[in-house]
C-alpha cells in the first residue's frame, strides 16, 4: 500500500529523518525491571568495549542473539528448513 502522506519536513525544510525499514516479525515483551536494567548494564558494557563502533550492539541484536541460543540449547535453532542458517 502506497502512503499518500505528504513527507514530514524538519523546521529548516530538509526532510525528517526517517527509521530504516525493518525486516523480520515484531515481538514486544515486558521484562522485570532488574532484568532490564541488566540488558542495558550489558549493551552499555559491550559498547564501551568497542574502541572503534561505540554503537555496539542493539537491543534487538542481543535478543535476537539470546533467542537463538536459548532455542539451540532447547534443540530447535537452527530449523531443518536452513532458515537462520546466516551465522
Amino acid at each position: 500500500m502506497v502512503s499518500t502522506l505528504p513527507k514530514r519536513k524538519k523546521r529548516d525544510g530538509k526532510p525528517a529523518h526517517r527509521r530504516p525499514e525493518r525486516t523480520g516479525i515484531p515481538v514486544q515483551v515486558y521484562l522485570d525491571p532488574k532484568l532490564f536494567e541488566q540488558l542495558e548494564a550489558f549493551i552499555d558494557a559491550e559498547r564501551a568495549k568497542s574502541k572503534f563502533n561505540s554503537a555496539g550492539p542493539t537491543k534487538t541484536e542481543v535478543c535476537s542473539i539470546a533467542i537463538q541460543e536459548f532455542l539451540h540449547a532447547q534443540g530447535y535453532w537452527p530449523t531443518d528448513t536452513g532458515l537462520g542458517d546466516e551465522e
